[in-house]
């Protein structure tokens, strides 16, 4: 009975793998800029930059959002002041310099990342922000669906997350299989951007599988420490903070002028060790890092956050900036690569990239625009394309004149606060004038 039926399967199964190599090379076909019009026009109104040959259309709800993505008191979705500026922008930038790289992320969730969800544990806000600079974002559960099909003409960039919340100490079936994928994608020369949280395996003394992914390369994160830093309330008592918030990057890197004056928020940041010497024909640069502080410690038991902790252990502060964030690339078979590591396991999180706060006359900033910044900067980093690093990439929701003295600031105000108040009689007088030197 099993051969006759095993006889009957076999053709059904060759069937099916001759469907998939076609779809297959059919995903793989160029997209076509036609078809990207006519899809927008169907659903409602659109803008269309034309140009080189080339056409983008970006629907209206992108330049003008009827609703926050996410809602929440302190959330916000959008760059409001100058959020039609920054997707036109993009838009002009997709088919100006070329196709803009793909940004495919690796997780092995249940439900999709790239919807809200309520407890904003999602991707929305920096998959928008993605999008919004012009790149193509997708998303890839290895265990049920196959690769995306790659544009010959477009670079594409990977981006790892492991399981947010694991119910067993041990990984999941799911999230072996990712390992395993991601491993693969190193293995094979892609670009790979790692994002790494705290492991109660390491702390267990156990393997984790995903402290060994960029091994390659020298990388190792040492998951079983947390920076930790001792702060003041308001009734000046101790309090423990979880997170750093790093206004500055590090200087003389790919990002230094990218992030400069972004702020980048990472909950429980860890250390990435490179290994000395580096492996052979690896070359690795931090990009930020945490400063050495007083206040600041390598906990090593973080299950509470420090609670309970009134001052700093002495033997657990750190004498050198501690690396957080790194990049890394080699000589492969097929040209360098190029990897990066985050040792932070929420960053990229709507929870922590959408915090915002008012400026008042109903304008929001983001808290922590830098996390954004730095998603953006790695993923045009990572598929070799420095120019887009030379300019902004995400909107920015401050004032754009920098470089000003409290002195020329002043000026300025006075200048422009005096034209405007005598302008109009100034103008007044003149009519009146001529009216009647006529008369």
């Amino acid at each position: 009975m099993r051969s006759v039926l095993g006889a009957r399967v076999k053709p059904f199964e060759a069937l099916a793998e001759r469907l998939l190599a076609a779809r297959q090379e059919l995903e793989s076909l160029p997209e076509l800029d036609t078809d990207a019009l006519s899809t927008e026009l169907l659903q409602g109104e659109a803008a269309v930059v034309a140009g080189n040959g080339r056409l983008s259309v970006v629907p209206k709800w992108r330049i003008f959002p009827r609703a926050l993505a996410t809602r929440g008191e302190d959330l916000v979705s959008y760059s409001w002041g100058f959020r039609g500026e920054e997707v036109l922008v993009g838009a002009i930038r997709g088919i100006s310099g070329g196709r803009m790289p793909e940004v495919v992320f690796m997780h092995a969730e249940k439900d999709s990342l790239f919807k809200a969800k309520q407890d904003h544990n999602d991707l929305t806000a920096v998959v928008d922000a993605l999008r919004s600079a012009g790149f193509k974002a997708t998303e890839w559960n290895p265990n049920r669906e196959q690769r995306p099909a790659k544009d010959p003409a477009r670079p594409q960039v990977f981006v790892a997350l492991p399981v947010l919340k694991r119910g067993q100490l041990d990984l999941p079936r799911e999230e072996k299989l990712l390992v395993e994928q991601v491993r693969r994608l190193v293995d094979a020369g892609e670009p790979v951007l790692l994002t790494v949280g705290r492991s109660m395996l390491a702390l267990l003394g156990q393997q984790d599988p995903w402290l060994e992914v960029m091994e390659p390369f020298g990388l190792r994160v040492e998951a079983t420490k947390v920076v930790l830093e001792l702060v003041a309330k308001e009734d000046g008592t101790p309090a423990v903070e979880p997170w750093q918030l790093i206004d500055e990057p590090d200087e003389g890197t790919p990002f230094s002028t990218r992030l400069r004056g972004r702020p980048i928020l990472f909950n429980q940041p860890m250390a990435v060790r490179v290994v000395e010497p580096s492996p052979a024909g690896v070359r690795a640069t931090p990009v930020v890092t945490v400063a050495p502080s007083a206040d600041r410690w390598l906990s090593d038991d973080w299950k509470g956050d420090g609670d309970g902790v009134r001052e700093v252990p002495a033997a657990k502060r750190f004498d050198a900036p501690v690396p957080v964030a790194v990049l890394a690339e080699r000589r492969a078979a097929a040209g360098d690569q190029r990897v990066a590591v985050v040792a932070s396991g929420g960053w990229m999180l709507t929870s922590v990239a959408d915090l915002s706060y008012s400026l008042g006359g109903g304008r929001m900033a983001l808290r922590n625009p830098g996390n954004r910044e730095l998603l953006l900067a790695a993923a045009a980093w990572l598929a070799g394309r420095e120019d887009l690093l030379d300019a902004g990439l995400s909107g920015r929701e401050v004032s754009r004149v920098e470089g000003l003295d409290g002195g020329a600031r002043i000026a300025w105000i006075v200048a422009f606060g005096g034209a405007l108040a005598l302008g109009p009689i100034v103008l007044g007088g003149l009519v009146v004038l001529r009216r009647r030197s006529a008369a």
